[in-house]
C-alpha cells in the first residue's frame, strides 16, 4: 500500500512542478509517517472518501529568464537561472512567471508517508532536473521566398557605356537555420546554432542583382548558473531594451539593413562574440559585459534594393556615382582612384583594441521592472567623412555631364595634396539609458530612453545623401512609450511611439533621414490566428511622422500542418525623397513564402 500511495504522489505532485521544481533541483520533502494505534478491522468493507480539492496557495514569486523566441522556430536565445525566492518576476520583456518550490507550497495528498532519497531522486530525473540529468534539444527551419518588385526605380542614364546596377524585379531566397542544446543538470547548458542563405535577384532580363551565398554561426555559447551568478560566453543576442519595437537602449548587437526595416528581427539583429555575468540578491541585480571585438552593421553600397548608393539613393548625381562606382571597381586605371569610395561599404578589421564593456543594474518585483545601463561601445554604423572638393564635385556637377573622369580626377588631385578623398571610421561612442516596465494583464506599459553625448550625425541639404553631407558628433536623446495586449497566441497588438532628438543642429541644417532635427515616429505589430481554422494575419509598419513618410507589411499565413506553413506578405513603402520610409519608395514588393519546420 506505501508503495502505491508513493506512485500517487508522484504522479500528482511532479508534473506539476515539474518545468520549475526540476529547473531549481528541487527535492520532494520528506515526511515521516505518523504511527497510528492499530485498529481492529471491521467485516464489512466501508468506502474510502475521496479527498475534496484543496487550493494550491500562489507559489513566492522569482525573476523570469529573458526570453526570445524566433519566429516559426521556438529558438530559445536568452535564458537565465531563477535568483533567490522571494525576487519579483519581470514583467518588461514578455516573460512569464517561475516559481521555486518550497515545502509549504505542496497540497495535502490524502496521507502521510514517507518519500526515500532514492525515490526522491528518481522522480526528480524522469522530471528531467537534477544536478547529473542530461537532455538534448534539436530544432531545424527551412523556408524558400519567392518576391516580385511591384515599382521600377529611377535609374541613372549610363554614362560613357557603365550601365547602373541592375534591378531586382525578381528575388529568390532560400533560407536555413539549425541549433542544438544542451542541458547538463542545473548547473550548465551549451547551444550550438547556425545559418545559411541563399539570395539571387533577376532583371527582367537575364542580368543578376543581388547575388549572396552566406553561411553562420549564430547564436552558439555556454551558460554556467550558480546560485547567485550566471555566467555566458559565446555568440549571443544581447536584448538591453525594454521596448518591443522602436527601443533605443538595444545597442550591443550589430544590425543587418540589407533588406530593409520590415524584415523579421531576428533575422536583422545579429549575435555578437561577448562575455556576460548577472548576479542576484533577491530582486536587485547587475549584469556586466565585455565584448572582445566591436561589432559592425551590414549594408549594401551599390547593387540592392536598399544600397546606400544603389538604384534607391536620394539624388540623381548619387546614383550616378553609384553606377561609375560599380562600373569600374575592377577597372585596371581607374578602380583604384574610386577605391575610396568602395571602401565605405566594407566590413571594419577590427581588433581587441575595439573592446567594448558595458554594464546593467536593475529591480524586479512581481509588478515592476526598472532598470539602467550604460555601455563604452562605438557607432555600429560608419562615419563617412567626404572632402569638401569632391562634395563639390557631386553635389555641384549637372547630371549629365557627371562622369568617371570627373570622379577619379577629383579623387586623384586630392591624392596629390596629400588629403583623403573618403574616410570611414567607427568612433568610440558612450550610451547611457534606463527603462521601466509593469504589466496590468493582459495589458503591458513600458517607457524607456537613452542618450548619446557625441552621436555621429551626418548634416545634408534637404532631401540629399551622406554622400554630400558633413559629419558631426551632436547630442541624441531618445524616448519610446509601449503598450501592448496580448491574449496567448490568438491575439496580440503592440503600439509604440519614440521621439529622436539631435541637439545642436546647426540652423539651416537637416540630418539625415530626418525632419530638421527630429523624428517622430509611431509604430505597430498587430497578430490574429483565427480559433476554428488555421489561418493567421499579421500587420507591422511604422509612421514616420515628422515627414511623413511610411513603412507598412501586411501578411496572411497558412498552417497546413505543425511543420508547413505558407505565408502572402507585402511590403509598400512612400514618402519625401531622403526620408525614413521614402529612401525606399520604390521597393514595394510582394512575395510568398514556405516554411518547413522539424
Amino acid at each position: 500500500m506505501r508503495t502505491l500511495l508513493t506512485l500517487l504522489i508522484v504522479a500528482l505532485v511532479i508534473p506539476w512542478a515539474a518545468p520549475d521544481a526540476a529547473a531549481q533541483g528541487f527535492v520532494p520533502p520528506r515526511k515521516k509517517a505518523k504511527r497510528k494505534p492499530r485498529k481492529t478491522p471491521v467485516p464489512v468493507p466501508v468506502p474510502v472518501p475521496v479527498p475534496e480539492p484543496v487550493a494550491v496557495p500562489e507559489p513566492a514569486p522569482v525573476t523570469a529568464p529573458e526570453t526570445e523566441t524566433e519566429t516559426g522556430t521556438e529558438t530559445e536565445t536568452e535564458t537565465e537561472t531563477e535568483p533567490d525566492p522571494g525576487t519579483g518576476s519581470g514583467t518588461g520583456s514578455g516573460t512569464e512567471d517561475t516559481v521555486r518550490i518550497v515545502d509549504d507550497d505542496l497540497p495535502p495528498v490524502g496521507a502521510d508517508v514517507t518519500i526515500s532519497d532514492s525515490e526522491a531522486a528518481a522522480a526528480r530525473t524522469a522530471a528531467g532536473g537534477g544536478d547529473s540529468a542530461r537532455k538534448l534539444e534539436t530544432l531545424a527551419m527551412t523556408y524558400a521566398r519567392m518576391s516580385f518588385d511591384l515599382v521600377r526605380d529611377p535609374a541613372p542614364e549610363a554614362s560613357m557605356g557603365l550601365d547602373p546596377p541592375a534591378e531586382d524585379i525578381l528575388t529568390f531566397r532560400l533560407h536555413g537555420r539549425a541549433e542544438g542544446t544542451g542541458r547538463f543538470g542545473r548547473r550548465a547548458k551549451i547551444k550550438v546554432a547556425g545559418r545559411v542563405d541563399a539570395e539571387v535577384g533577376f532583371n527582367l532580363g537575364d542580368t543578376i542583382g543581388v547575388e549572396r551565398y552566406e553561411a553562420a554561426v549564430w547564436d552558439t555559447y555556454a551558460d554556467i548558473y550558480g546560485s547567485w551568478l550566471d555566467v555566458r560566453a559565446g555568440n549571443q543576442i544581447v536584448a538591453w531594451g525594454v521596448c518591443d519595437l522602436l527601443t533605443p537602449n538595444d545597442v550591443v548587437n550589430a544590425r543587418d539593413l540589407r533588406r530593409g526595416p520590415l524584415a523579421p528581427l531576428d533575422e536583422i539583429r545579429l549575435p555578437v562574440l561577448a562575455l556576460k555575468a548577472k548576479a542576484y540578491s533577491g530582486p536587485l541585480w547587475l549584469e556586466g559585459l565585455w565584448v572582445p571585438v566591436a561589432p559592425a552593421n551590414r549594408f549594401d553600397l551599390v547593387v540592392g534594393d536598399f544600397a546606400l548608393l544603389g538604384r534607391n539613393a536620394p539624388t540623381r548625381n548619387e546614383r550616378t556615382v553609384g553606377a561609375i562606382v560599380n562600373g569600374l571597381r575592377d577597372d585596371p586605371m581607374l578602380g583604384l582612384a574610386i577605391r575610396p569610395i568602395l571602401d565605405i561599404g566594407e566590413q571594419p578589421d577590427n581588433g581587441v583594441r575595439t573592446g567594448e564593456l558595458g554594464a546593467r543594474a536593475g529591480i524586479s518585483t512581481r509588478r515592476l521592472d526598472l532598470s539602467a545601463l550604460v555601455l563604452w561601445g562605438h557607432d555600429r554604423n560608419p562615419r563617412i567623412t567626404v572632402a569638401p572638393e569632391l562634395i563639390a564635385v557631386i553635389r555641384d556637377t549637372p547630371s549629365d555631364m557627371l562622369g568617371p573622369m570627373q570622379i577619379a580626377g577629383a579623387i586623384g588631385q586630392l591624392a596629390m595634396m596629400g588629403k583623403s578623398a573618403v574616410r570611414t571610421d567607427y568612433p568610440r561612442q558612450l550610451h547611457t539609458g534606463g527603462g521601466i516596465a509593469t504589466r496590468i494583464e493582459p495589458v503591458g506599459l513600458k517607457l524607456e530612453g537613452g542618450y548619446q553625448p557625441f552621436a555621429s550625425t551626418i548634416l545634408v541639404p534637404s532631401g540629399a545623401g551622406p554622400l554630400v553631407g558633413t559629419t558631426r558628433d551632436l547630442p541624441q536623446l531618445a524616448v519610446t512609450a509601449s503598450i501592448d495586449y496580448d491574449r496567448g497566441d490568438r491575439f496580440s497588438a503592440i503600439l509604440e511611439g519614440s521621439f529622436l532628438k539631435v541637439l545642436n543642429v546647426p540652423a539651416g541644417q537637416t540630418v539625415f533621414q530626418m525632419d530638421g532635427d527630429q523624428l517622430f515616429l509611431v509604430a505597430t505589430r498587430v497578430e490574429w490566428r483565427a480559433a476554428r481554422l488555421p489561418v493567421s494575419v499579421r500587420l507591422t509598419g511604422f509612421v514616420d511622422l515628422s515627414s511623413p513618410s511610411y513603412a507598412v507589411g501586411p501578411a496572411l499565413a497558412y498552417q497546413g500542418s505543425d511543420r508547413v506553413s505558407v505565408e502572402l506578405s507585402a511590403a509598400l513603402f512612400g514618402g519625401p525623397a531622403g526620408t525614413l520610409g521614402g529612401l525606399a519608395d520604390h521597393n514595394d514588393e510582394v512575395a510568398m513564402t514556405v516554411r518547413y519546420g522539424l
